[in-house]
């Protein structure tokens, strides 16, 4: 089963299973509840009727999304390597994780930053669904659709993660995905990485993944100068325990980590 959050023309909804299904019978596709992200305009009128066709000619959505991902994926990484030249070093790292989910952390400066690095790890061939604060599920058409085919994960409007997200965060790791999160919390444009939150390394703990440390380095804007994606090696947690004390050491350590990664220059 597919699932998806839905928002109304009212704004957000609970996030429950009952209110957001897309039903796939033997045949392929039962629609019974349809799932929409605030109604659109356009575009995203074009994007529904393309994936309702998908689904109700037989296909899954699932297959739909992903096939949808990799043609923007290579879309995006074409366009950054001509608007920013974008350079990708320490890709190498991540041989060794074909076969295991794993949490993506970055340094966070721009709305665009999930792009850069999800464009930097495309030759990895695993998908990464980032998380993302509710408001940006309801803003324009284009932004919308990159959600959902990228697979993003909504946080509450209080910022947390509801139980609706910690099932769409499972899912994905058991998947042998990726899931992106910037441990800053929010956007930081001070040119100093502030303290991270430990959702991150609870996430790592708690589905029994690695970590992969990413730096994006200089201005993740089209035609804003060069952009460097540094990534880190793979970091296991198995010896770290949830309490307070040592998720927050953790955090420590996974933030020095990117530190390290920004000061890196080949």
């Amino acid at each position: 089963m597919s699932v998806f959050i839905m928002i109304s023309n009212n704004g957000v909804n609970a996030f429950s299973l009952e209110q957001s299904i897309y039903l796939e019978d033997k045949k392929g596709f039962v629609e019974e509840n349809k799932v929409f992200f605030k109604k659109g305009g356009f575009f995203w009128n074009l994007h529904e009727k393309s994936r309702d066709s998908h689904v109700k000619s037989g296909g899954t959505l699932e297959q739909y999304l992903n096939k949808k991902y990799e043609k923007l994926s290579d879309f995006f990484y074409g366009f950054f390597r001509f608007s920013n030249g974008l350079k990708v070093n320490g890709l190498e790292n991540l041989d060794g994780l074909k076969d295991s989910g794993c949490v993506v952390v970055a340094n966070h400066k721009s709305a665009l930053d999930p792009f850069y690095a999800s464009c930097a790890l495309k030759d990895w061939g695993k998908k990464i669904r980032w998380i993302s604060k509710i408001e940006n599920f309801q803003g324009n058409d284009l932004f919308k659709i990159f959600l959902e085919i990228g697979g993003a994960i909504p946080l509450s409007c209080e910022r947390k993660l509801t139980d609706y997200a910690h099932m769409r965060i499972c899912e994905a790791l058991g998947k042998n995905e990726g899931v992106g999160i910037f441990p800053e919390g929010t956007r930081n444009k001070s040119g100093e990485l502030a303290e991270f939150h430990s959702g991150a390394v609870r996430m790592c703990i708690e589905n029994n993944v690695p970590y992969i440390p990413v730096a994006l380095i200089g201005k993740t804007k089209p035609f804003c100068g060069k952009v460097t994606v540094n990534v880190g090696c793979p970091v296991y947690l198995d010896d770290v325990s949830l309490d307070y004390d040592s998720c927050k050491s953790a955090s420590g350590d996974m933030r020095q980590r990117i530190v390290e990664l920004l000061d890196f220059c080949l």
